[in-house]
């Protein structure tokens, strides 16, 4: 009896894939089909956030540039500062309530972000990616969810504008034993530190945080040696050497691994190459940077959109963006800014609002009909994290 044959789809090329215009509503509707199919998509940056948004780069530069080391005030256990890496350093941000004031604090005063009003300049940014995420999020759930009604409910849904949520999610704020579905007990020892920390609440901080990250280049003196090239001339052979070499030519490093997010979507800007997504359809990496070059605009003109967890879930349980950043930006630093952006936690992801997926082929399970309270959610599915 012959096997049955299994064909998988070829790759897209990347002169297939639209850089979306979210100022046209047809774009906003193909966007919206794309973001939930592809798990990415790229879109124009707004005329009027392009200032804005390019002031970011501007600032973090000459911050990463100007001192050696940063580091964030501690309150509790949270540290806003990330950067143990041999590769990379970061820094992450949430808004004060009032958006006039980045937190946490950078214990050096003296920094650039303190200097000729950048941190109000790096505010207003903040609220312009902002704006920009609420617009992706608008765009995707008025085209996909069953009805405008449906469109509406789903948005406030996830967005409560008021305290209506709030005992759903009470329990979320306590250190105390649970019962699964299966009677059995589980104790979510981490519920408010990993999801919706108690820094961010207490402070009444955005749920959205803003990173900066600096991927060191190859000539930055801040970049540390690897476990190899630290050892002694008189434990390495030739072979090694030569294997090592070899190495590095075929395979660049990985500075940011695969992985996906675990927000409703999340919104990246770099100033070089290296940004790649998995195609779903055959696991084959796609190169945003390729995208982009074959689109009419520049790195600097585009945001990327990528699905998270929560996203995946609310449809249906489809599959996340899975992406990494990739070492093709040789000798020069790679600035890039990711926003990650969250359903409130007490809002609620209600599937039945949304179409039925037409393709079940990027679909993990059956999620139709479910309700979940995002903080409750989120806590069963993810680890600690230093951006919570």
């Amino acid at each position: 009896m012959a096997k049955p044959s299994v064909s998988v789809p070829k790759p897209k090329p990347s002169n297939q894939y639209k850089v979306y215009d979210l100022q046209n509503e047809q774009d906003r509707q193909q966007f919206s089909k794309a973001l939930v199919f592809d798990t990415f998509a790229v879109i124009k940056i707004p005329d009027e956030h392009k200032a804005s948004l390019s002031e970011l780069f501007n600032i973090f530069r000459q911050l990463f540039n100007q001192t050696k080391t940063l580091q964030c005030e501690e309150n509790g256990r949270y540290v806003g500062y990330t950067s143990t890496e041999a590769v990379k350093e970061s820094l992450w941000f949430y808004l004060n309530q009032d958006g006039s004031a980045l937190m946490p604090r950078i214990l050096n005063k003296k920094c650039a972000l303190y200097e000729s009003n950048n941190e109000q300049k790096i505010c207003k940014a903040f609220t312009a990616y902002s704006s920009v995420a609420d617009d992706v999020i608008h765009a995707v759930l008025r085209h996909q969810c069953v009805s405008e009604q449906a469109y509406i409910e789903c948005y406030n849904s996830l967005f409560p504008q008021n305290d209506a949520h709030a005992t759903i999610s009470a329990s979320c704020n306590q250190n105390e034993k649970k019962t699964n579905d299966d009677g059995s007990t589980m104790h979510h020892q981490y519920l408010e530190c990993a999801v919706y920390n108690g820094y961010r609440k207490n402070n009444r901080l955005s749920i959205n945080n803003l990173a900066a990250i600096n991927y060191f280049g190859a000539n930055n003196k801040k970049r540390k040696k690897n476990w190899f090239e630290t050892l002694p001339k008189l434990y390495k052979t030739n072979k090694d050497e030569d294997e090592t070499s070899a190495a590095k030519k075929e395979e660049p490093a990985f500075p940011c691994e695969e992985h996906m997010d675990y927000t409703l979507v999340s919104l990246l800007m770099a100033d070089q190459p290296g940004l790649q997504c998995r195609d779903i359809m055959n696991f084959e990496w796609i190169n945003i940077d390729e995208i982009i070059s074959a689109s009419p605009y520049d790195r600097s003109e585009v945001i990327v959109v990528l699905t998270g967890l929560t996203f995946g879930t609310l449809f249906h349980d489809r599959v996340a963006c899975y992406h990494s950043v990739r070492n093709l930006y040789g000798n020069n630093d790679r600035l890039s800014f990711p926003l990650f952006v969250y359903a409130d936690p007490n809002g609620v992801i209600d599937t039945s609002l949304i179409k039925t997926p037409d393709n079940h082929r990027i679909v993990l399970r059956n999620g139709s009909g479910k309700k979940l309270t995002c903080c409750e959610y989120l806590a069963k599915n993810m680890h600690a994290s230093v951006n919570f």
